[in-house]
């Protein structure tokens, strides 16, 4: 069965089930202090190159799971500096595995041909192997896209749309956060990076509601008002730095020092 990131679990959203998204979401986060590596950081970067070079354009939650893999296995198992290779095949792993749980049908071996991958079948299974034990077999993770219909119901929108457009920006600003450079929002539960996520996006679409609703998300006895806080001032200060480079291009004599 296809994994569906709304609800891994394939349970009814019922009161119980929420609960146990908030109770087991730790389970499915990095080891402590990865985000403080700055060796971990560079090598995430490359590891991110890589797997959004042979992602296929057809599921935007594919990449997005990979690095979910990706960060979970690289903060339990660092890999040493020297062998760029192992890296590189540690990423296409974590990708063909998001593929294989996101799509049934996925063949490895039809992958690397259309990829021109010339890697050995032996070697990508036993590194699959090697990151599914290292996890412990979690691979239908608990990332913040579960929490998005929960926290949307806390808010008082009956157009359907509506909250249909709200869930997509707020994926999108999910999405976008996991798929950055930066190391630092791996710190944050998923719960909370889909509460911050939600109130990016709320703030371009219900600029007028958005204390209300920052008050509604805060109202929930699983949300830590200091955590939302400090991820809600990390997804500003990506915005100005990406706002930035956007209208000061690298070299620009123009740019601000």
């Amino acid at each position: 069965m296809n994994l569906h990131l709304e609800n891994p679990f394939g349970e009814e959203h019922k009161p119980e089930a929420i609960r146990k998204l908030f109770n087991v979401e730790s389970d499915f986060m990095v080891a402590e202090g990865y985000f403080e590596s700055a060796n971990a950081s560079i090598r995430r970067q490359e590891a991110l190159q890589t797997i959004q070079q042979y992602s296929r354009n057809d599921d935007r939650l594919v990449p997005y799971l990979a690095m979910n893999y990706f960060d979970r296995y690289f903060s339990r198992r660092p890999i040493p500096e020297e062998p760029q290779g192992i890296l590189n095949i540690v990423a296409i792993c974590c990708l063909t595995l998001a593929l294989k749980m996101r799509h049934s049908e996925f063949s490895v071996t039809a992958f690397l041909n259309e990829q021109n991958l010339n890697m050995n079948m032996k070697h990508i299974t036993r590194m699959e192997l090697l990151i599914l034990s290292e996890l412990k077999w979690r691979m239908r993770s608990v990332t913040a896209i579960c929490f998005l219909d929960f926290f949307i119901s806390l808010f008082n929108i009956d157009d359907q749309q509506l909250k249909a457009n709200l869930k997509d920006g707020a994926i999108t600003e999910v999405i976008f956060i996991s798929m950055q450079h930066t190391i630092k929002f791996t710190q944050f539960r998923p719960s909370i990076i889909a509460a911050s996520s939600l109130l990016a996006a709320s703030a371009l679409m219900f600029p007028a509601r958005l204390f209300e609703m920052r008050e509604a998300i805060e109202s929930c006895q699983f949300v830590q008002r200091g955590d939302l806080s400090n991820c809600i001032q990390g997804i500003i200060s990506m915005w100005i730095v990406n706002i930035v480079k956007t209208l000061f291009p690298p070299g620009d004599p123009s740019a601000p020092s």
